[in-house]
């Protein structure tokens, strides 16, 4: 498989985490499961085979995606088509609470949705499909896709810095206190911030704060060696072992102690079919 990875220069990383460019991914497997991020992705199939959205119980297929999509911010497990010897696609993944700006949409629009990217960004994304076909180096790529999002931000729509603030308080130490601290010191109203949280995070605070604790602790058993679930868990910001296993079970489907069995040492997904 060739892969390759970049990180857009300012003023795109502002709102770009990382760039994505892989061709000839082909698992023995046919179906992932991917964990919720916070995060919203545009994905560009650079080929002709439709990909797949399958349910996450009977792995019966659901949705059929072609040439690109825009995956929104998901609360639970989400399983798509693996890859195959073909495949090559490009994605973008923009970075918690700062997908506005590109989108052009409340982020909360697209919460649990996949949909076909055209219908946000019209005929420009098919052009764009069509300059990523014909570029002939990864590096190409990257800044064909870097030129597109700088004509989507010359609209001048920003992130409030209110939303920066509590995205980065809260990747840094997923706690309720901190949204409390966050608060306190704005002078910011619970139901504001909430709002706002919606247009451009996509989901309200709270629920933004599971999402990145359960992330921590994806990471944390990933890293392999003996486990201390109970050191987890605190680590984590949860209150106990029960409510970490069930936060753990709603947003991957398994328990903590199933993932560690079947985890092939990747945090965010693992094959399901």
């Amino acid at each position: 498989m060739k892969l390759f990875l970049h990180t857009p220069p300012p003023p795109l990383s502002d709102v770009v985490e990382l760039f994505t460019y892989f061709e000839g991914h082909s698992p023995v497997h046919s179906v992932e499961r991917l964990f919720p991020e916070g995060v919203v992705e545009i994905i560009i199939d650079l080929t002709e085979i439709p990909k797949h959205i399958y349910d996450n119980a009977s792995l019966s297929p659901i949705q059929e995606c072609r040439e690109s999509w825009v995956s929104g911010v998901r609360s639970s497990p989400i399983n798509i088509s693996a890859g195959g010897n073909d495949s090559s696609m490009f994605v973008i993944r923009l970075k918690p609470g700062r997908s506005f700006p590109v989108l052009g949409i409340p982020v909360s629009e697209l919460n649990g949705s996949v949909i076909s990217a055209d219908q946000l960004f019209g005929r420009p994304i098919a052009i764009l499909r069509e300059r990523l076909l014909e570029a002939p180096t990864p590096a190409g790529k990257c800044r064909i896709v870097e030129q597109f999002l700088l004509n989507r931000l010359s609209g001048g729509s920003t992130t409030p810095e209110i939303v920066r603030f509590t995205v980065a308080s809260v990747l840094s130490q997923p706690r309720n206190s901190v949204l409390r601290d966050v608060l306190d010191q704005s002078g910011y109203s619970r139901k504001h911030l909430i709002n706002l949280f919606r247009n451009h995070v996509g989901i309200p605070p709270l629920a933004f704060v599971r999402l990145v604790r359960f992330q921590h602790a994806l990471q944390m058993i990933s890293t392999g060696g003996n486990i201390d679930w109970a050191g987890i868990a605190l680590d984590c910001g949860y209150y106990d072992q029960p409510h970490f296993n069930n936060d753990f079970r709603r947003f991957s489907g398994f328990t903590p102690g199933e993932f560690r069995m079947i985890a092939g040492g990747e945090a965010n997904y693992i094959p399901v079919g």
